[in-house]
């Protein structure tokens, strides 16, 4: 089988995955995604939230056959050197904590240290469509703080992806 991944260029996070049997793997993105790719979460409201990706955001390629990227392709990382995207997949480090939605800050934490400066994308789905905060964790740090303007014990769909971190994508509660 072939298989075709749409990663988030600045974190490499895999968030889409086609394979196919006895065809070649489609590598361009528009012919995977079309204009955008919309993940949508369902809130304790009982309504469904969504965050969408845009193509400037995205890129896609080719790589080895990686069955468990269908189950959970946020716990996947596309591995690009020098601008290639190398054939394997990596698996990311999984994280439960540290995420703190407040009315005019969103915090987000790792359990342990970076090393270098770690890029850090953020969608928000709110009423007015995707919010998208985009920050670093310094380096030897484990924190990075964005400021938002939001509404007390209003619930939102967000996408965290953290570099090297397995992607959350959760309904969070202001407070």
């Amino acid at each position: 089988m072939t298989l075709s991944v749409v990663y988030v260029a600045q974190t490499g996070h895999v968030v889409g995955a086609r394979g196919v049997t006895g065809e070649d793997a489609v590598t361009d993105l528009a012919s995977l995604i079309g204009t955008e790719l919309t993940l949508r979460k369902s809130l304790e409201t009982g309504d469904l939230a969504a965050v969408s990706l845009r193509p400037g955001q995205l890129a896609a390629g080719s790589v080895d056959d990686e069955p468990r990227v269908f189950a959970g392709p946020l716990t996947f990382g596309a591995d690009v050197e020098g601008g290639v995207l190398k054939p394997a997949l990596l698996e990311l480090s999984p994280w439960h904590d540290g995420l703190a939605l407040k009315e005019t800050t969103f915090e987000v934490s790792v359990p342990v240290a970076v090393g270098p400066a770690t890029p850090v994308v953020v969608l928000l789905a709110g009423d007015a469509g995707t919010t998208l905060l985009t920050g670093e964790i310094p380096a030897q740090g484990k924190t990075v703080a964005f400021q938002v303007d939001l509404k007390k014990d209003d619930v939102h769909a967000v996408l965290v992806l953290v570099a090297g971190q397995t992607g959350r994508f959760e309904a969070l509660k202001v407070s």
